[in-house]
């Protein structure tokens, strides 16, 4: 056991453990010798109650300040703020932290408080270089949670990867993405981008802000830009897509989701002949 270094828990709704054997788990992970992985994947509710499967993610971590690689996954499990809160504050005391992944699915009962939060935990992280944050089906939220990931950006400089979700939300608008693509302009050396805003109220206006803070990178390999349901994005973006493609050479992974009302399929097939010419294997226009 002296010897073990990474650990990925699985838990799913037909496993019913009482509070005592939460408990334990919870205990058993936190006696653990110091980690260097942690990945909780909860999926499920758990005797229909509104908890996480770990009562206090904070105690784990604290547990294992020398983690580099923490993802928590929950799918569709009625998760609480103050269980997002937990999670910052063990966040808080990690500081060599180098990859975390962290996806909500499908919950009603967080808040922008909560996610805010979380994102400054992440913002005072001086190590973090891979940060995928993934907020699902949470219509609730808005401009603070947006305010949060853009101050992430702000404070973290050894960022070179960065995901971030945040779909099926009327609350995100133009300003509210061209706040988090101001930032994201600052930072040049970033390799892998996605973005989802499907079905928010992202128009040409908020999109051409993405566009042009994404493609100000030095040397781009990923992007994932999803925009599916927001029909104020047109063939204005389309165009400005087709000017900026050749300025990154080393891409590798090109996949862009537009409306399909708003968006011509002339505009589509021009942009995806790009790839074809450039044998961009993974190039997709939806």
């Amino acid at each position: 056991m002296k010897r073990l270094r990474e650990l990925v828990i699985n838990t799913y709704a037909d496993l019913n453990l009482s509070e005592v054997g939460r408990s334990r788990l919870m205990d058993a992970v936190a006696s653990l010798p110091p980690l260097s992985k942690l990945f909780i994947r909860i999926i499920g509710q758990f005797a229909q109650e509104p908890q996480v499967f770990f009562a206090n993610p904070r105690k784990a971590l604290l547990s294992h300040p020398f983690l580099v690689d923490f993802k928590f996954h929950l799918y569709e499990t009625n998760v609480t703020d103050d269980r997002l809160v937990s999670i910052a504050d063990g966040l808080a005391s990690l500081t060599q932290l180098h990859k975390v992944s962290i996806i909500v699915f499908n919950e009603h009962w967080i808040t922008d408080e909560s996610v805010s939060k979380l994102c400054e935990a992440l913002a005072n992280i001086p190590t973090l270089a891979d940060v995928e944050l993934d907020i699902l089906s949470c219509p609730q939220l808005g401009k603070s949670t947006i305010q949060g990931v853009a101050e992430m950006l702000r404070k973290c400089r050894q960022i070179t990867k960065f995901r971030f979700g945040i779909p099926n939300c009327m609350n995100i608008g133009d300003d509210e993405v061209s706040s988090v693509a101001s930032e994201l302009r600052t930072h040049k050396k970033i390799t892998g981008l996605a973005f989802n805003f499907t079905s928010s109220l992202v128009t040409d206006k908020g999109a051409l802000d993405m566009i042009d803070a994404i493609f100000s990178q030095e040397s781009l390999e990923r992007i994932d830009f999803k925009l599916r349901n927001c029909t104020g994005v047109t063939d204005r973006t389309m165009a400005r897509v087709e000017e900026v493609l050749p300025s990154q050479p080393d891409l590798s992974f090109f996949y862009f989701i537009v409306p399909k009302t708003s968006v011509s399929n002339e505009m589509k097939e021009r942009i995806q002949q790009i790839g074809n010419t450039r044998k961009i294997r993974n190039f997709r226009v939806l």
